[in-house]
């Protein structure tokens, strides 16, 4: 039992380093991008990265993922990532011929000149995901860490440089971003010796091939269905209300990140406990137990950025953009049940049903696609980022049902609905002009009381590695 938190804690610390780099940078930036760039430049931009983090899973059918789950299981065999270098190049050839295709019908239309950027950005990500997949699989994590904070020193220097002294915009922007991913994708090449783990004896291996696949394609409309909750209500404020307003919309999301930070920071660490520890009966109460505590750190962290919303909209968001914190509440929520989402997702990656990742994450997406064209044009971006909670909800909602089939997690249900029932009040409390902070305050200290053996515990954990590494 010990050995199984110590080594999910170890990853957790490992990846807290990578993680916080990257999105607190994400997080700084922010006033940056909303001084220099219009409402219209940042929507543009948000548009863009959105559509690249959906093609690349589509087009390399996420080979990234089939590479992480086979190869932590047998980490002496590289057929599976030469299989994905195989799959990402094939994958970068398919989209060229699109594109190209695309550049030369007669239709003009503004992003058509961004179509060079979005390439070769997709490009650097595909390599970017293979990489960090095959280098958490094969247990070397320090070379993976280090590569996310070269990306984020990198991108970093190049915004300062590119969008204040030489103020290029869009393309400062774009350059940025390039640059950070492919410095980290060349230090991870050389320091991890990964150009030796390219083979072609996968070709002979159509078993795997077929493994890999059979696993891989699901997982293509889980991410499809998961970028339609994340993304696809930028696509309707932009075509029902206009690319300004998805500027705004956009920026609203950057405060959430604070949240995503802890979630990403567990996601990949647990992804590695729950295919290494995974037991049916969850026998020592590991799943049940570790679930619970994230579910009640997420909660706290949620209310607490939540209660500070109106504090860091007026340092982060400039002139225009400031107007985002309206809808900073509710993505708060659906980041939260977005998080736990993820936790179960893990299960089924466990016993490589990714089948059931799927059909429960597009029931959600087509319900919050349904939402968007419903409530957009009534409530305008308020029915977006309400449609955006409601899929996660049904998503979340959905495998924690489903999830009861692999693992018998022992979960005090009553406790938790009661807490997701506060946060909601407080969401609300949070939602108006008067923000009413003492109730908020109220509702995160019943919530402390509520979830308090988890904090101390949490808290108990942290002091002990502080004194160890003194």
């Amino acid at each position: 039992m010990k050995n199984k938190y110590s080594y999910l804690s170890k990853n957790i610390l490992l990846f807290s380093i990578s993680s916080f780099g990257q999105k607190i940078l994400a997080f700084l930036l922010v006033p940056l991008y909303t001084s220099v760039l219009s409402t219209a430049d940042y929507g543009t931009v948000d548009l863009i990265t959105t559509t690249v983090s959906i093609l690349v899973p589509v087009f390399t059918i996420n080979i990234s993922e089939g590479v992480l789950r086979f190869t932590l299981k047998d980490k002496d065999n590289k057929d599976y990532f030469s299989y994905g270098i195989y799959m990402t190049i094939k994958a970068a050839l398919i989209l060229l011929v699109l594109l190209f295709l695309l550049s030369i019908i007669p239709v003009e239309y503004s992003f058509k000149k961004y179509y060079a950027w979005m390439y070769l950005i997709f490009i650097a990500n595909c390599i970017y995901s293979l990489f960090q997949n095959y280098l958490r699989a094969v247990d070397k994590v320090p070379i993976m860490v280090f590569s996310s904070l070269l990306n984020t020193v990198v991108m970093l220097v190049s915004n300062i440089i590119l969008l204040v002294y030489i103020k290029i915009g869009i393309t400062g922007y774009f350059v940025s971003m390039f640059l950070g991913i492919m410095a980290a994708n060349i230090y991870m090449l050389f320091k991890g010796k990964l150009v030796r783990c390219i083979t072609l004896d996968f070709k002979n291996n159509p078993k795997m091939k077929k493994e890999c696949i059979s696993y891989c394609f699901p997982t293509i409309f889980t991410a499809l269905a998961w970028w339609i909750n994340s993304s696809l209500d930028k696509y309707f404020v932009t075509g029902m209300l206009g690319v300004s307003e998805n500027g705004i919309y956009s920026v609203s999301y950057k405060i959430p990140t604070i949240l995503g930070v802890f979630q990403n920071i567990f996601s990949q660490a647990w992804m590695l406990s729950a295919i290494n520890e995974y037991d049916a009966d969850d026998s020592d109460g590991f799943f049940g137990k570790t679930y619970e505590m994230y579910n009640s750190l997420m909660i706290f962290c949620c209310e607490g950025i939540m209660i500070f919303n109106i504090l860091l909209s007026r340092i982060l968001y400039a002139k225009d953009f400031f107007v985002a914190w309206k809808y900073v509440p509710l993505l708060l929520l659906s980041s939260l049940f977005s998080a736990l989402s993820g936790y179960l997702g893990s299960i089924f990656s466990a016993v490589k049903d990714t089948k059931i990742a799927a059909k429960t994450t597009m029931i959600s997406a087509l319900l919050n696609a349904l939402l968007n064209a419903v409530l957009i044009p009534k409530f305008h971006i308020y029915g977006a980022a309400v449609a955006t909670v409601c899929s996660y909800v049904i998503a979340w909602g959905i495998r924690y049902i489903v999830s009861k089939r692999y693992v018998r997690m022992k979960i005090n249900e009553k406790r938790m609905l009661f807490a997701y029932v506060l946060l909601v009040l407080q969401t609300i409390l949070a939602s108006t002009k008067s923000h009413f902070y003492l109730l908020q305050i109220i509702i995160i200290l019943i919530t402390m009381l509520l979830f308090r053996k988890y904090y101390i515990k949490i808290f108990s954990m942290v002091i002990k590695k502080i004194k160890k590494e003194k």
